[in-house]
């Protein structure tokens, strides 16, 4: 959870009003950050690869990956 923190952080700084933010914009922010164990790839990436489907398109997604 501190991990989750920090990288929210990192988008949202604490100073900012987090009143404005939407839950969608935090998780396009964490979801399309490239990540070292996936070979600098997103998770956005990766999923289109494993399953064809490009989450960006569909209602009500996360894939939020809380081994940040």
């Amino acid at each position: 959870m501190r991990m989750l923190m920090g990288c929210l952080h990192q988008y949202f700084p604490k100073a900012m009003a987090l009143t404005d933010v939407t839950i969608k914009q935090v998780f396009d922010k964490l979801n399309s950050s490239p990540r070292k164990c996936l070979k600098f790839k997103t998770l956005y990436e990766v999923f289109r690869e494993l399953t064809g489907v490009d989450v960006k398109k569909l209602m009500g997604y996360t894939l939020i990956d809380l081994n940040l």
